[in-house]
């Protein structure tokens, strides 16, 4: 896997010049909290502060900086092998690309479907990795998330899965994954 590269200087987009003056402020003290996470060098620290990076670039609608920062924060989860700090950043990177398929739907099908299918590829990862996440009720409202996300790619069944699943752990019931119900999801999550 590549390490993650511990420069900010080059920012992949510029916001809109009419973008709302606290949004460009909050946004250049997440640049700022970033450089000095890069400072300290801890992989942990560094992806949380490029989520907030990338949470700025999202309230601006830069699209392109935001998965680029989400990447970003993504890398330097795993790097640190903190687990739901991936399913966190994860989760973001889905909504981002989900509506960025959406947007592309109209103008460039072949587009709007490769980048559907790469995000069906994180939500199953997420699932997955749901199961393991430190707070029971936080998997919950994780596979709760991803159904949606799910559910506006026009995935019905395989979200339906996931609320079904969310269902039975608020209910106490024993989850059991069960592959033969949902290949797609059963093979990761077992």
């Amino acid at each position: 896997m590549d390490t993650p590269s511990p420069s900010t200087s080059a920012t992949p987009a510029t916001p809109a010049t009419l973008a709302d003056p606290q949004t460009l402020e909050t946004l250049r003290q997440s640049v700022d909290v970033l450089a000095q996470a890069e400072r300290c060098g801890r992989p942990a620290v560094m992806a949380q502060a490029a989520l907030g990076v990338a949470c700025c670039w999202r309230a601006l609608r830069e699209t392109e900086a935001a998965v680029h920062y989400l990447q970003r924060a993504l890398a330097w989860a795993r790097v640190a092998q903190a687990h739901d700090a991936v399913v966190e950043v994860l989760c973001e990177l889905c909504d981002v690309l989900a509506q960025q398929a959406q947007d592309d739907a109209a103008s460039d099908p072949r587009l709007a479907h490769a980048t559907g299918e790469r995000v069906r590829e994180m939500v199953f990862e997420v699932a997955s990795r749901a199961a393991h996440v430190a707070d029971a009720d936080w998997e919950v409202k994780v596979l709760l998330h991803v159904s949606d996300v799910l559910n506006r790619l026009g995935d019905h069944d395989d979200a339906s899965t996931l609320q079904a699943r969310a269902l039975r752990l608020m209910s106490g019931a024993p989850v059991r994954h069960d592959p033969s119900v949902l290949p797609s999801i059963g093979r990761l999550a077992s």
